[in-house]
């Protein structure tokens, strides 16, 4: 093993192409799969697999779903693959280095565990008004005062760096975070040490929980249901990402019932393909906050439906919910 490695080196790390490699370390554990390379475990039935890692074929980084991480190669080998650093970029460089793959899941799987134990870092508060997450909020035609009951709540924040907004839960172990630039695409970023965690707000006492893609479209969803005053005791969710199916998963095993209200995309519909027993609803437009900008607002008792017993569900209607009632 070297001492060091050179800047040329470090370049050609920097801009190696991580599916490649990992296709040629260790052609068990990694599946090339359209554009995309996987990580699977070769002891689980096809049906069964959990691909959370994915790497774009010719890319220099990698995603991983189950926690919304997206990192650089240096940092998969390093961070996945047992690697240190020299040897890390030694092998993206184009250089020999020993590995031995029949560790590939176990490194993961403990990789996961330790992350697990470290307390997550969250984005400080801003010490200053909050305007550009009222600014950015209404803009998007969420009310004034559902912004004030959420932040009064704790799970809603402008972050002091950068000004974005954190949408934080209870537990404090799941955190989604969006940039206020008005235009092009906003900065998104999910923290969390578990797959299953989520961000969430009720009302009333909830026998239901919506779940939605992001916290934008959970909060439009109860904007669109206040208008047209439908409000009923419910827990507005959001996944972030509709890949998240451990999180769907667990929020299952409660005894509310799950209606699945994400995205009216392939996505979207491929999410509810794979919860063909879960009550759904679908936003007319693409989600929930273009139809609350587009001023759509359908009956939406109407729109739920179960794919197995048909249209059901009923809503007690209820005035603007206070803060102390969205808590409960």
């Amino acid at each position: 093993m070297g001492t060091g490695f050179t800047k040329k080196q470090a370049y050609k790390a920097r801009n190696a192409d991580l599916a490649a490699l990992l296709l040629a370390l260790d052609p068990i554990h990694y599946r090339r799969e359209g554009n995309s390379v996987r990580l699977i475990d070769p002891t689980r039935p096809r049906g069964k697999q959990v691909k959370a890692v994915s790497v774009k074929l010719g890319a220099n980084w990698w995603h991983d779903f189950s926690t919304g991480e997206t990192k650089n190669a240096v940092q998969y080998l390093t961070e996945r693959m047992n690697y240190n650093l020299v040897d890390a970029i030694r092998a993206l460089s184009g250089e020999s280095v020993e590995y031995h793959p029949a560790n590939t899941m176990d490194s993961y799987r403990s990789s996961m565990i330790s992350r697990a134990s470290v307390p997550l870092q969250f984005p400080e508060p801003t010490d200053m008004r909050p305007r550009q997450m009222y600014a950015y909020l209404m803009h998007r035609g969420i009310y004034p005062e559902t912004i004030r009951q959420l932040t009064e709540l704790g799970i809603l924040y402008q972050s002091r760096n950068h000004n974005n907004l954190v949408f934080i839960n209870r537990e404090r172990d799941f955190a989604e975070i969006r940039g206020t630039c008005s235009f092009g695409s906003p900065f998104h970023s999910v923290v969390k040490n578990q797959p299953d965690r989520f961000w969430y707000f009720g009302v009333g006492k909830p026998d239901k929980v919506y779940v939605c893609e992001a916290a934008i479209d959970a909060i439009s969803l109860y904007q669109l249901k206040l208008k047209e005053g439908t409000i009923d005791n419910a827990v507005y969710a959001s996944i972030a990402g509709v890949a998240n199916q451990k999180t769907i998963d667990r929020i299952r095993t409660g005894k509310m019932d799950v209606i699945l209200a994400v995205d009216n995309d392939t996505a979207g519909q491929a999410c509810r393909d794979r919860n063909p027993d879960l009550k759904a609803i679908i936003p007319a437009h693409k989600d929930w906050n273009e139809d609350l900008l587009k001023g759509k607002n359908p009956s939406l008792d109407d729109m739920i439906r179960n794919t197995k017993a048909g249209v059901t569900g009923s809503y007690r209607k209820k005035e603007n919910c206070t803060a102390a009632e969205m808590a409960r």
